[in-house]
């Protein structure tokens, strides 16, 4: 028996070698993305206009206000107003309307990127002052912007828009160069 009882010692040792010997369990690296911008973190700032052949175009800039590095993608919520700082009532069943591209912009993407602080993203808004057949175009006092994830648009900045506007808004994704064409 002395020799099966050292097979045996011998096959719980190579177990046990083979055991402490294995491979450990993968553990995923942290996630170093950081936290989404938030929107007392930003700042939102005009960036250029543009017109032409019955188009215009708002540009602005979100810039990171906040001491770390946050993250921003997608389209801002926007919102036509009227005088009274109303949504306007013939736009408001109509959501300002996702795009790439428009006339007077060139085409972006909607990634979400790392913003440093003071560094920004832009985006524009866009929309047609051309009327379609009898109907008028209504007139728009100003916009209220949300940035994306912050909620419906109720919130936000306003920002003075004067303007008719036909058949709605556009808004362009946010972007890491300026909207410019």
């Amino acid at each position: 028996m002395p020799v099966a009882r050292a097979c045996a010692t011998a096959g719980l040792a190579a177990a046990t070698l083979a055991a402490a010997c294995a491979p450990l369990p993968q553990v995923p690296a942290p996630d170093t993305t950081p936290a989404t911008c938030t929107a007392a973190g930003l700042r939102l700032d005009p960036a250029g206009r543009d017109a032409g052949m019955g188009h215009r175009a708002l540009a602005f800039r979100y810039t990171n206000a906040s001491p770390r590095p946050c993250s921003l993608g997608g389209y801002p919520e926007v919102r036509a107003l009227d005088v009274g700082g109303k949504p306007l009532a013939a736009l408001a069943a109509i959501p300002a309307t996702r795009a790439t591209r428009s006339y007077l912009v060139p085409d972006g993407d909607a990634a979400t990127r790392v913003v440093q602080p003071g560094q920004g993203l832009w985006f524009a808004v866009t929309w047609s002052v051309i009327p379609h057949g009898n109907a008028p175009c209504p007139a728009m006092a100003a916009l209220r912007i949300t940035p994306p994830g912050a909620g419906t648009a109720t919130g936000g900045v306003v920002v003075p828009a004067i303007s008719s506007v036909c058949a709605g808004l556009h808004v362009l994704p946010l972007r890491t160069t300026p909207t410019e064409s």
